[in-house]
């Protein structure tokens, strides 16, 4: 049996960096807006338009979380304005293949989800037997 290097797991801090909350970005006089078009498609992420007082605005796409908490009606106007707008990776890849940064509405992170470890010598080890599928060729290639 070949041995594994084992260290000491630190969980990895949140290193997004913050363009300050929704209602700091709008600042006074500011406002902000949702499309309803965009509301209404669950397959999409919603978008939240972000307006100044001058009449400049910025659409900024909400995480899945953010997306799904405000159309179950969970999140209110009041709790996405103190929502941070971090500069996070999307999967999309620029022009020199690097992926593209930009502004995203994000839940807060909290310390995460912890689960409390239990002792091996708790657990009693229980066989699982292997099973084979077979699936039919003309399923993979068409013919």
């Amino acid at each position: 049996m070949k041995d594994l290097a084992f260290k000491e797991y630190v969980r990895k801090d949140n290193t997004l960096e913050s363009y300050g909350t929704v209602r700091e970005l709008a600042g006074k006089g500011g406002t902000i807006g949702l499309i309803p078009k965009n509301v209404a498609d669950a397959s999409k992420r919603l978008v939240v338009i972000i307006g100044k007082k001058d009449g400049t605005s910025l659409p900024v796409s909400c995480s899945p979380p953010v997306s799904k908490a405000i159309r179950d009606k969970t999140l209110t106007v009041g709790q996405l304005s103190g929502l941070s707008v971090l500069e996070v990776e999307f999967k999309t890849l620029d022009k020199d293949g690097n992926r593209e940064k930009g502004p995203m509405i994000c839940m807060p992170s909290g310390n995460g989800v912890a689960v409390k470890p239990m002792s091996i010598d708790k657990i009693k080890e229980e066989a699982v037997e292997a099973k084979t599928t077979l699936i039919d060729l003309d399923e993979l290639v068409a013919f």
